[in-house]
């Protein structure tokens, strides 16, 4: 199903630009498209594809597992960091 936001919108102004209609019939063509493929639409196509569902069955032992394991970043306070940041301050330069 398309979504709402996805479809072509009237509005009431009558003042609304070329451009504007444009970016928006582009946007629904992306989401037409997307939808017809997942419908069984072989012919070409524009847009991302929509993402299928992928359910995972894992047993107790593989999530207590998973449990044990530490994030990449867990404890790591190397690397890029905000020391030094002068917002709103000039640099100044001395030989």
């Amino acid at each position: 199903m398309i979504n709402v936001l996805d479809s072509f919108a009237e509005k009431p102004e009558t003042d609304q630009k070329n451009v504007e209609q444009f970016h928006i019939v582009i946007g629904t063509l992306y989401a037409v498209s997307s939808v017809a493929s997942t419908k069984g639409f072989s012919g070409p196509g524009i847009g991302v594809k929509i993402a299928e569902e992928n359910v995972r069955e894992f047993d107790e032992e593989t999530l207590a597992a998973g449990k044990a394991v530490l994030g990449g970043q867990t404890g790591w306070n190397k690397g890029a960091n905000q020391s030094g940041m002068n917002i709103g301050n000039c640099r100044h330069i001395v030989d």
